[in-house]
Formats: C-alpha cells, sequence, structure tokens
C-alpha cells in the first residue's frame, strides 16, 4: 500500500500516541479500522461504542466521506472515530501505530482482502480479517457482494415460488452477520491473549451465511430431501407460518403446532375447526394446508392488520403486520425504544443490544470504564433456558468458543414419547427417515443445536421447578433465556430475584421486541420480526404480493447479538465486580433493523426479483439441469464488457452504461437466460469469474454438502448423535489461530446430565436427586 508522507502524526488529534501496552496490562482497548467494507467498518464503530479507542485509516478520500455514493450501505462515522487519509502517513508511521494497537480491523468486499499489516508490524495485536470467502479456500480469488454470497450459501434458492426464479432478500445480511461473527471473534481473541503473542482471526462471509441456515442441511443429510422454494410457506408441518392478505395489507402469522393453532381457532370463533379430522394434527395439518389457508383469509380480510394483530397477540399467537420501510421509521414501538440513543442510521440504535447493570438501571455501554485482560468465557458456566433456534443458537456458540453450557430442557420440548411414524418422512429431520425407539434423541436439527452443550431436562410446570431452576442461577456465570416479557418464567425471575440469587449474573435475554416498549409482551418467531421490519413488504416479484424469506435470519441474527453481547458483559464484569447483575436485553426486531437502512428505502416497496435499484443487470439465469441456477451481479462497466464477452452478447451492447442498461434490462436479462440455460452453472460461475465478473451458482442443500472447497477447511465438522450416527455440519465460522478453540462434536442425549450438574452447580445429594426424580422434576424421557 503506498502511503504518502505524514509530517507530524502525533500533532494530529485522536492518533495513537500513548506509549506501547501490552495485552497483559491494557489501560485501554486501542482499534486501528482499515478502511474496507461495510462489515469492518461495523465492527469499528461498536468497539468505538464501548469505549475502545478507534482510529480508522481511510485509503481514499472517498472512503472517508459519508455521504459518498455508498452512504446507503456504510454507516456514518462515528464521532469518537478519528479518521486519517492513506497520503496523510507513510509505511513507518504505520507500522509504528501499528505496535500500538490492541486490535487491528482490516476488511474487504467484493474482492479478496490483501492485509496492509502484517504479523511482524503487530506481534502483539488482535487482527482481524474479513473477506469474501477463507484466503484457503478455491474460491478465494473470487468477487462476491452480499447477492453472490447468499447464492453460493445457499440461501437465494429458498426466496420465492417454486416454479420461478428466485427473488433477492432486502438488505445486506451478509456483511451483518460477517460483522458480529468478527467482532464477537476480536472479544474471544483479547481473552484469550494473556502472556501471548498476538492472535489472527480471520471470518468469511460465504461460511458465516452457511452457518445461519437452520434445516436446509440437515434436511439433506438425515433425511435425502433438497429444501427448496414454498412461497410463504414453511417446510414441513410447520403451519401456518405465512403471509397473509387482510383489509389493509398483509399480516405475518404464527401458529406452528397444535397448542398454538387450538388458540388461533379459538381466537377466531371457529371450534368447529379444532374438531375438524383435516386439521386434527400436525400431520393430518401438512396434507392440508390449502384447505386450513382458505378458512382463514376468509376471516382476515375481513379485518386490518391492527385488529388481527390485537386480537392473536392477546389470545397468544404469534402475527405481526407487513410493514412497509417507511412505516418502520414511525413505528410507535420503536420510537418508544429509542430514547435519544444515537446510531450509525436512523433506525439504529448505538448497538445492538443493550446492556445495564441493577445498581443503576442504566446503559452502561457509552460509560464503560477501559477493559482489562484476562480469561473470562474459557470455562464460564451458561445456563441456557431456550427454546426453538435463536436461545440455542446462542447457547451453542458460546460452547464452541470454551464456555460450560447447560441446556434446560423441558422433557417435552424434543417431542412426545411416542410420535406418528409420518413424522420422519414429513419433516426430513430423523436419521434415514425413521423414527427410530427414541425419537426425541434422533431429530438433526435438534442434536446439531446441542452439540457441546449438557443437557439437564426439567418440567418447567412442577410447582418445585422454579425453585431448581433458581439454585442453578445462583451458581451459573451467565443466564440466556428467549421466554417472551409476561411469561411464567419472567413474571418469577424478576431483575430483584436475579440480583438476590445472583449479584454478579449475566443476565441475556432474547425476546421478538425487548424488554421495554409497548409491544414488548408480543410474542414472535423470524418471520414476524422479518415483516414487522420492512423486509417482507420489499421481497417478492413485481406482480407478487409482499413475501417471506425461505431462511428465517431473525433468529440466528438476534442469536449472534446475543452472544456478542455476552462477551462484552463478561469483559465489564472483569473489570468492575461489584455492580451487580448485568442485563443483555436482546431485542429481535432491533437487531435485524441492523442490516437495512429504512430511511434510504423508498416509501412505497418496490419488489423487483432478483434485480437491484442501483446495478444493471443483476438477475438469476438458468442454467443446465432441474432447478439449476446462476447468479450475476455487474457492479462497474469493465464487468459488463467483459460478461459481454464471454456470454458472446451483441457486440453493441459492450459499450452501453449503466443507464442504458437500466433502460434494456428486460432485453438484457432475455439474452442472458438464453446463453446460460444449456451451460453448467458451475463451469460458467468459474469463467465469469476468471474474467473478473460477479457470478454465482445457486447452492442446494447437496451442493453445501457434498462441495465444501468454497469453506474454510476446517469448517465443516462430524456431528456424533446420542445413537453414535455421524453427520457432516456446519461449524464455528471464526478461525482463531492459537486459540484454543474447538467446536463440540457430540451431542447429549434428552437429561444425560442431569445428575452431574444437580450435583456440580446446585449441590444437591444422592438422596435429594432420587427425590426430585421420583417427583417428576427432572426426567430423561418425554412424558407418554
Amino acid at each position: 500500500m503506498p502511503l504518502g508522507h505524514c509530517d507530524s502524526p502525533r500533532s494530529t488529534p485522536g492518533v495513537l500516541t500513548v506509549p506501547p501496552a501490552s495485552l497483559q496490562s491494557l489501560a485501554g482497548i486501542r482499534v486501528l479500522e482499515v478502511a474496507g467494507d461495510l462489515s469492518g467498518a461495523t465492527v469499528g464503530w461498536w468497539f468505538a461504542e464501548l469505549g475502545a479507542h478507534v482510529t480508522r485509516l481511510a485509503l481514499s478520500p472517498q472512503e472517508r466521506d459519508a455521504e459518498s455514493a455508498e452512504s446507503v450501505q456504510a454507516p456514518k462515522p462515528h464521532p469518537e472515530i478519528h479518521t486519517l487519509l492513506g497520503d496523510e502517513c507513510d509505511e513507518p508511521w504505520l507500522t509504528a501505530q501499528a505496535q500500538l494497537c490492541d486490535v487491528i480491523i482490516e476488511s474487504a468486499a467484493p474482492g479478496p482482502l490483501d492485509p496492509k499489516i502484517s504479523d511482524q508490524q503487530a506481534p502483539h495485536a488482535v487482527r482481524v480479517h474479513i473477506s469474501p470467502f477463507d484466503p484457503g479456500s478455491d474460491a478465494s480469488a473470487w468477487r462476491a457482494n452480499g447477492f453472490i454470497n447468499e447464492a453460493l450459501a445457499g440461501h437465494l434458492l429458498l426466496n420465492g415460488e417454486k416454479h420461478r426464479a428466485p427473488f433477492a432478500r432486502f438488505g445486506d445480511l451478509s456483511s451483518h452477520q460477517a460483522a458480529l461473527h468478527a467482532f464477537i471473534g476480536a472479544l474471544r481473541a483479547l481473552d484469550e491473549a494473556q502472556g501471548r503473542r498476538g492472535q489472527l482471526v480471520r471470518v468469511n462471509h460465504h461460511d458465516g451465511l452457511l452457518s445461519i441456515h437452520q434445516h436446509t442441511v440437515t434436511m439433506w443429510t438425515h433425511g435425502n430431501h433438497i429444501l427448496s422454494r414454498l412461497g410463504n410457506r414453511q417446510a414441513g408441518y410447520w403451519h401456518p407460518m405465512s403471509v397473509y392478505p387482510c383489509r389493509d395489507g398483509h399480516i405475518v402469522l404464527c401458529a406452528a403446532g397444535q397448542s398454538s393453532r387450538d388458540r388461533l381457532l379459538s381466537a377466531l370463533n371457529r371450534p368447529e375447526l379444532l374438531l375438524d379430522a383435516r386439521f386434527a394434527d400436525d400431520i393430518a395439518l401438512s396434507q392440508n394446508k390449502d384447505a386450513f389457508d382458505l378458512e382463514l383469509t376468509s376471516w382476515l380480510k375481513e379485518r386490518t392488520r391492527q385488529e388481527i394483530v390485537d386480537r392473536l397477540q392477546w389470545a397468544g399467537v404469534a402475527a405481526s403486520a407487513v410493514q412497509t420501510p417507511e412505516e418502520v421509521l414511525q413505528d410507535p414501538h420503536l420510537i418508544a425504544q429509542q430514547n435519544g440513543q444515537r446510531g450509525p442510521r436512523h433506525s439504529h440504535r448505538a448497538l445492538p443490544f443493550r446492556l445495564r447493570d441493577s445498581e443503576s438501571n442504566n446503559e452502561v455501554c457509552r460509560t464503560m470504564p477501559a477493559l482489562k485482560v484476562g480469561s473470562t468465557l474459557k470455562g464460564a458456566r451458561i445456563l441456557e433456558i431456550g427454546n426453538i433456534w435463536a436461545g440455542p443458537l446462542a447457547g451453542r456458540i458460546l460452547s464452541d468458543l470454551g464456555a460450560d453450557v447447560v441446556a434446560v430442557e423441558a422433557p417435552w420440548r424434543r417431542g412426545g414419547l411416542s410420535v406418528p411414524i409420518d413424522l420422519a418422512t414429513t419433516t426430513h429431520l430423523f436419521a434415514n427417515n425413521e423414527i427410530g425407539d427414541e425419537p426425541w434423541n434422533r431429530i438433526g436439527s435438534v442434536n446439531a443445536l446441542m452439540r457441546g452443550k449438557r443437557s439437564l431436562s426439567i418440567d418447567l410446570n412442577h410447582p418445585r421447578a422454579l425453585a431448581l431452576i433458581g439454585q442453578l442461577i445462583a451458581q451459573a456465570d451467565v443466564l440466556i433465556e428467549n421466554f417472551a416479557p409476561g411469561s411464567r418464567f419472567s413474571e418469577h425471575f424478576t431483575l430483584e430475584k436475579m440480583k438476590a440469587l445472583n449479584p454478579e449474573l449475566i443476565w441475556v435475554s432474547i425476546s421478538g421486541y425487548g424488554t421495554e416498549g409497548p409491544d414488548r409482551a408480543h410474542l414472535a418467531f423470524g418471520p414476524n420480526i422479518e415483516a414487522r421490519a420492512g423486509f417482507t413488504a420489499q421481497g417478492g416479484y413485481p406482480d407478487t404480493g409482499p413475501m417471506r424469506s425461505g431462511v428465517a435470519w431473525p433468529d440466528p441474527i438476534a442469536a449472534l447479538t446475543a452472544v456478542a453481547g455476552t462477551l462484552t458483559a463478561l469483559r465489564e464484569r472483569q473489570n468492575q465486580p461489584h455492580r451487580g447483575v448485568r442485563h443483555v436485553d436482546v431485542s429481535m426486531l432491533e437487531s435485524a433493523l441492523w442490516i437495512a437502512n429504512p430511511s434510504g428505502a423508498p416509501a412505497k416497496p418496490v419488489r423487483q426479483g432478483a434485480r437491484h435499484p442501483e446495478l444493471a443487470p443483476q438477475g438469476i439465469y438458468p442454467c443446465e439441469g432441474i432447478d439449476r441456477w446462476i447468479a450475476i451481479s455487474i457492479t462497474r462497466d469493465q464487468e459488463w464488457k467483459a460478461l459481454c464477452a464471454v456470454l458472446d452478447l451483441d457486440r453493441s451492447w459492450a459499450s452501453f452504461e449503466l443507464q442504458k442498461r437500466f433502460s434494456q434490462h428486460d432485453s438484457i436479462d432475455q439474452a442472458i437466460a438464453e446463453r446460460t440455460q444449456l451451460q453448467d452453472r458451475r463451469t460458467l460461475t468459474e469463467r465469469l469469474q476468471a474474467h473478473g465478473v460477479m457470478a454465482g451458482w445457486l447452492s442446494d442443500a447437496r451442493d453445501l454438502v457434498s462441495n465444501q472447497e468454497t469453506s474454510a477447511e476446517s469448517f465443516w465438522i462430524d456431528v456424533i448423535e446420542p445413537d453414535g450416527d455421524i453427520y457432516p455440519a456446519p461449524g464455528l465460522p471464526i478461525r482463531i489461530d492459537g486459540a484454543s478453540i474447538k467446536a463440540g462434536d457430540r451431542a447429549p442425549r434428552l437429561g444425560e446430565h442431569n445428575r452431574a450438574v444437580l450435583k456440580e452447580w446446585a449441590g444437591l445429594t444422592e438422596t435429594e436427586m432420587d427425590s426430585i426424580e421420583q417427583a417428576g422434576v427432572v426426567a430423561n424421557r418425554p412424558p407418554s
């Protein structure tokens, strides 16, 4: 990197001018962010917001200008980050400053990362590298934006209608999840760095996206089933979890599971449907979704969004309005939560989580003192009382990072003692599509979330359960729970109760809308949040209504946010251990908004399929084979010329500039499709990438599992299930060279560690454990 001359760097405000500080005796975290892509800038923002001293080195005036053409995607400058231009400082100055840093962040996209600072220049720093692909993978030299990343990582193929090309999700999920993984990796590396050389943290967009699938991989490895597009519906028997029209727009309704559907039908005043054989159980409903929706929509169309949401939420059913970006900016709940907080965009708070202490009950993130170094996570006791996806995923990530995670499971969480034999072929989540003798221990998606943890099965409805959980909380470093505010758990374990049980506890709560605001008690699943945050309104095709994504991404984003908040709180507690219970409050809605900028979106949603409002052409084009596609995104004129040459498009088109390409988008798409439909998608991807064109095949689950060359070498792991079967699964997409991080690979049986945990954590005697077993407080089998 050629750098200009800097006559007097020590006189520049904000430059790192303090004496060198080792990672063993820090007065504060000092960060140098070398300007790259959005993910690196976001990590720098979070460090600054948490009290670190951050300097940003921009390589050109354009990268410094927040009002440039990239300002819709990039966060505005943090008021406490000092920015230097690359031509202000020479190479020796850069080396001198790097040696003063504790963390150095370098990122790149769409091209591969070319690090500017070497290990020799900063031997004691934690260096964070964020790139589209792992530098050791076969795709290391490829160029990819979020659209191409989502194609190769298997997300795009799941969006849209079955017999149409997939559509592109609104927002930059790729950059945000990469930023979260990088921030988590940086904090973990700082935690590991006592008395050691600096560490290299490597994160890539591709593996990060791959790690936030829910059932895609498991359906293939266990049931030989390839998940594909299902429009607005959820695969398997989970129904309804869809978008529905109503009198003044659309709503998203999530009422999967018999008890939730019973509440739904009661709220609709349709008790006769409770006795309808077509909807008698999950399996019957899975074969009669159309009939169920017909009964449902006739009621919904007569009512407004607000009427429906109010009635169903009161009945205990997760429902939310499909909001436009303009409505998101005016959302009363979000406005009530802002409290004057600044953020990198109008819709953002300063951080994607809130951190409070019980002594002042104020948010401490802005007034955090300098952080001390010391191991805070390795061996820490994490009590996870989670459900579905977000809570259990947060626990698994913390387990991978070295914590001792005990997952408290209700005996019925994994299903009943006996289940219909058709459940295996309906869900494709059981090994070899067979329920087996112990079906509760054979659910692949549950085992993937449980790997590396210990299982403690407690009947949460038992009169003695809450007292037992209180004993566990008293011994935990961290409690993670994702109960809705207002639940029995939340009503019992208040902040005051937590403080009395364990004054040094870090309490991490994950909920749909946070613990404050008018809608704090509302229930939510990922599709509800996607709709409320303005994404669903912009998803779909020009000739359709709003459409949800194929992956319920708000859940894993909330999980990653919870992990980031946990690590932050652990370090803060280490510095000031007597400030009382720390509460990390994660709102799925607020964390989801970090991948979008509603203030920069059109007031009226524009559904464009796979097209992009600022790039042309961009699209998804058919290739040889059934449901085989390639994604192509042109961002520069030279890429367009290369595409014309590779596909042998009309020679006169090569001179088209952006506006001309926009006006001819239909003709261009048709010509591209005519040339791609007889070509192998992988071969064509490699040809286009070799000529500098951003392209990527749309992966399905089979591609992800059998063709792992686009991932880091150690990313995929083998999960050992309770019955001894071994299946491949995505691991932790954070590589920390030199750190003792190893993804846990064994999944426990239900209640396998009941006695061990109760003895170690609660100090129960054998007699006491016999008593609670006989009373049914704990179990290792589901109820009959």
